[in-house]
């Protein structure tokens, strides 16, 4: 019996009838990178799905959207970051102001305007995930 059911899924699969699981994977796309979050619903909201891409808890920081943080103090944080990402509609004012203004090349900003995390792992798989 279960030899038949494997055989009648991999028919399934080789006709694209199943949906490719793997294809929403975000794993190990950041292994490596440094990545900052502005704003959103905090910082446990995104470590799930960044841990899941590979970041190390030491390569991941969050900053809450609403507080004012200086020109100087944003410049200091995207300069440690590969991968920089705005949730827009918690922190558009950086979006505007500052961390535009501070990417150097090689780095990755992602705007997102809403929290997500289905969002941010969208803007991951089309920046980073390299195609078959």
């Amino acid at each position: 019996m279960d030899a038949e059911n494997q055989k009648l899924i991999k028919q399934l699969g080789d006709l694209h009838a199943l949906p490719d699981e793997t294809s929403k994977s975000v794993e190990s796309l950041l292994f490596g990178k440094r990545v900052v979050v502005f704003g959103g619903i905090g910082r446990d909201h995104y470590w799930p799905l960044l841990r899941d891409a590979g970041v190390k808890d030491s390569d991941y920081r969050w900053y809450e959207g609403y507080k004012t943080i200086s020109q100087a103090r944003t410049a200091e944080i995207v300069g440690w970051c590969d991968l920089v990402v705005v949730i827009t509609s918690y922190a558009g004012h950086l979006l505007l102001y500052q961390t535009r203004e501070v990417l150097s090349k090689g780095q990755v900003l992602l705007l997102i305007h809403n929290s997500g995390v289905g969002t941010l792992r969208q803007q991951i798989l089309e920046k980073f995930k390299k195609s078959d």
